[in-house]
């Protein structure tokens, strides 16, 4: 699963530190002051939720043991939050304790029926670990759900998660749906642009390139490469040679490059 949208499905909220046992810190003013309420004044649901997401946020940066202590705090705040369910999974399923990982995606999902982002995360997660037919059990029960409005990343992950399993006429339906509700996310695009050109459907690949290139305006190597691989493939040997170039320039060390110039695409 992706982690920055994980990250993105954990409401951001503002961050809270601990002063001391009657103060925090709540943010801070135009001039850079650092704004401090009683701890008696603070709403707990909001503070936890922006406990949640620093950690999430120290996962992603490898701080591992800073994150657990806010996870904790968090979970003192208030224990009954979705977002703090959501984040302890995510910190077992990122130190790779698949027992706890579960547990807690099960925990979310019990607690939580209606949580199209716990059924999300979790069936990435089970399509990681090889469940892939629970996995999609998940996606579906996600996009099912009335008030869930991620359709389009849920779609995007059960594509993924098919087309890794050789399902790809299963895949094809998935990518289509995620488009349908608006997908302009620039993973959605690379994937499904990606998943066109391996097979063999160069004209949608190079469509879909056009449309990230929208989304993403700095290049980035894996981008540049496959924008090669479609317009070689397309007999467009010019244009090919013009990302080559680019690709060269700008990430001469990339692994990208290197295989560029193996020819080795």
């Amino acid at each position: 699963m992706n982690k920055y949208i994980l990250l993105s499905a954990i409401s951001a909220l503002l961050m809270t530190a601990c002063v001391s046992r009657h103060e925090i810190i709540v943010g801070k003013d135009s001039n850079g002051k650092e704004i401090v309420q009683e701890i008696g004044y603070i709403d707990k649901e909001k503070a936890s939720i922006a406990r949640a997401k620093l950690a999430v946020n120290q996962i992603n940066e490898g701080r591992i043991t800073d994150a657990k202590k806010n996870l904790e705090i968090a979970s003192d705040y208030d224990s009954s939050s979705e977002y703090v369910y959501l984040a302890w999974s995510y910190y077992y399923q990122s130190v790779k304790d698949e027992k706890n990982a579960v547990s807690w995606y099960e925990k979310t999902i019990s607690l939580f029926p209606e949580s199209g982002t716990g059924h999300t995360n979790y069936g990435s997660y089970l399509c990681a670990l090889g469940r892939h037919e629970e996995a999609e059990e998940h996606f579906l029960k996600a996009v099912a759900i009335p008030s869930y409005s991620d359709m389009s990343r849920t779609y995007e992950e059960a594509a993924v998660c098919a087309y890794q399993y050789k399902k790809v006429d299963k895949a094809k339906i998935y990518f289509e749906r995620a488009m349908d509700y608006g997908g302009t996310s620039p993973s959605l695009l690379y994937s499904y642009a990606k998943f066109s050109y391996l097979n063999n459907d160069f004209e949608k690949a190079d469509s879909l390139m056009i449309l990230f290139d929208k989304q993403v305006y700095k290049d980035n190597p894996a981008a540049l490469l496959l924008k090669i691989k479609i317009a070689t493939a397309l007999g467009q040997y010019a244009t090919a040679e013009i990302f080559g170039r680019k690709l060269l320039h700008k990430f001469p060390n990339s692994t990208e490059a290197k295989q560029y110039k193996k020819g080795e695409y």
